[in-house]
């Protein structure tokens, strides 16, 4: 009881943080600057029988210079274990971006904090195994489709590799892991491609995204089981593949405002440094108010 206290005291302050990020806009800035980044995130998760459990995440963006949000992120999902190393999620996401003029050319509307509202479904499907008694892996497999559609892509695809080390020698049964992710672009909002003399009109498709996440998982409190803290830095970049899709990066020409050199859908690469709470909160276990072995012995009067 007093563990549950202890996570409840130490939630606040970020759940606090979560929900006031909507609040602090940089309205003027753009989104996700290159540059700098922290992210403070949280993730709830319970199980509700061996096999199904529900998650939350959130996740508060800042520029470190500055410190001005660049986004708030949350999410729902629901997770049901096939198998013991297969689990399958569908999921509800919903995240807000600082106010952008480039916006206003896709017919976008600014929601009650001045800023851009994207929601997103999703399904993931989970695959987990060992390699060696110090080594694991966790595979993902996510599929999400964005409404509206968010400038470089309606639905994206991301497979992620992450593997863990584990050695029962490290302090607070620390997890050592790295994690390679990898986006392919699908159904963005389209622009005119030049082909020598020609113009072809179609959406940035293709593989065009990479992270690299590098971190550590661990157990700050031996009383409070149940907590765990994920310390990490990742890197963003963005690239195109010869002969794979349309590419990002794309010199255009905006003849109304008079810039014939216009770069459209710039590469966006950044650094984060990130730190993660991750909550497994109690299950309840059915109270008994009679012993059977009483009952039966017939002394339930």
């Amino acid at each position: 009881m007093s563990s549950n206290l202890n996570i409840a005291h130490l939630l606040k302050p970020l759940l606090v943080l979560l929900i006031t990020g909507t609040l602090v806009f940089n309205v003027t800035g753009q989104d996700l600057l290159e540059g700098q980044k922290i992210w403070n995130g949280l993730s709830l998760s319970k199980s509700f029988s061996p096999r199904v459990t529900v998650d939350f995440d959130g996740v508060v963006s800042q520029e470190m210079k500055g410190l001005s949000t660049s986004f708030v992120q949350s999410r729902i999902a629901v997770g049901y274990k096939i198998s013991k190393p297969f689990q399958v999620q569908v999921g509800y996401g919903i995240f807000m971006l600082p106010w952008n003029r480039n916006f206003e050319q896709f017919f976008y509307n600014q929601n009650i904090f001045g800023g851009r509202s994207f929601q997103d479904l999703s399904t993931r499907l989970v695959h987990k195994f060992k390699i060696s008694p110090s080594f694991k892996v966790k595979q993902r497999l996510i599929t999400q489709l964005f409404i509206p559609t968010v400038d470089k892509y309606k639905i994206r695809f991301n497979y992620r590799f992450k593997l863990y080390y584990r050695n029962k020698n490290l302090p607070m049964k620390m997890k050592p892991f790295s994690e390679l992710g990898l986006y392919y672009y699908q159904g963005g909002v389209p622009i005119f491609y030049r082909e020598g003399d020609s113009l072809e009109y179609g959406a940035p498709n293709g593989l065009h995204r990479t992270r690299l996440k590098l971190g550590v998982i661990f157990k700050p409190f031996e009383k409070i089981g149940a907590l765990q803290v994920m310390l990490y830095y990742m890197l963003q970049k963005e690239f195109n593949l010869p002969f794979m899709g349309n590419p990002l990066n794309v010199q255009t020409s905006d003849i109304d405002a008079g810039d014939f050199n216009r770069i459209t859908y710039p590469f966006n690469n950044y650094g984060v440094w990130g730190i993660h709470l991750l909550v497994k909160l109690p299950q309840k276990t059915p109270r008994t108010t009679i012993n059977q072995h009483e009952f039966k012995k017939g002394n339930h009067m």
